[in-house]
């Protein structure tokens, strides 16, 4: 793969300022304007921009769309694992009540659209490709790897606070413990913060030893659609 020309500093920055402000309009939109079949065009149109945006200054190989065969082998096996941790996850009482909080839906049609449409192509590949994708190859270009993906995951982690206060699934689980309030939310923010944090940097690094997105893309979908799966199993 041809690599592109070395960008000015000050074009990288450019184009991680307008990679951060897509994704910030997007975040505002997808949780409190788009509502329904909207959610996934609109995610995937943003996913397509911004590698678009990336490509000016960096490769599709440093954003990570190269070595499939050793992704799909490192996401499967993440695949496989997380999904029996999460279905041994019910039987310890606090996992049990975070997975009853998840509005998990009633019917069999709409757990297929959310498990199987929804959560892999309008959440996950967008997430996957801006948060273990481009930002960390934009952040890494004059740097190292780890720093780049300690800012992307930065930026993902609070990706997810507007989705947390808008679900607020986190702070339910909290007000079983602290009470109803200020509180209670704040915990439930900061441990959703701590958490997809976490979270990021072992999908950084796992998108990085096995040099492909779709590692990563496998573990994250496991962890988001087999939740879910399991919340509606719980839930009926």
């Amino acid at each position: 793969m041809t690599e592109p020309v070395q960008a000015p500093l000050r074009h990288r920055g450019l184009v991680i300022v307008a990679v951060l402000a897509l994704l910030a309009v997007s975040n505002v939109v997808q949780n409190l304007v788009i509502t329904g079949w909207a959610y996934v065009p609109w995610n995937l149109a943003v996913a397509g921009a911004i590698v678009v945006l990336g490509r000016r200054v960096t490769s599709l190989e440093d954003m990570g769309f190269a070595n499939w065969r050793a992704g799909a082998v490192w996401g499967g096996v993440q695949f496989a694992v997380i999904s029996v941790l999460l279905s041994m996850a019910i039987l310890v009482p606090v996992f049990d009540e975070l997975f009853r909080d998840r509005n998990a839906g009633e019917s069999t049609l709409q757990w297929f659209y959310i498990a199987v449409v929804r959560i892999p192509l309008g959440t996950v590949l967008l997430e996957e490709i801006a948060f273990r994708g481009v930002l960390p190859a934009l952040f890494s270009r004059k740097g190292s790897v780890v720093g780049g993906s300690i800012l992307a995951s930065m930026w993902f982690a609070l990706w997810r606070v507007l989705p947390e206060v808008h679900t607020s699934s986190a702070s339910n689980t909290a007000e079983r413990w602290l009470g109803q309030g200020v509180i209670s939310t704040t915990a439930g923010v900061i441990w959703v913060l701590i958490g997809t944090f976490v979270g990021g940097l072992f999908w950084c690094f796992v998108r990085y030893r096995s040099g492909s997105l779709l590692s990563s893309f496998l573990g994250h979908l496991a962890t988001s659609s087999m939740a879910y799966t399991i919340a509606f199993a719980v839930s009926r």
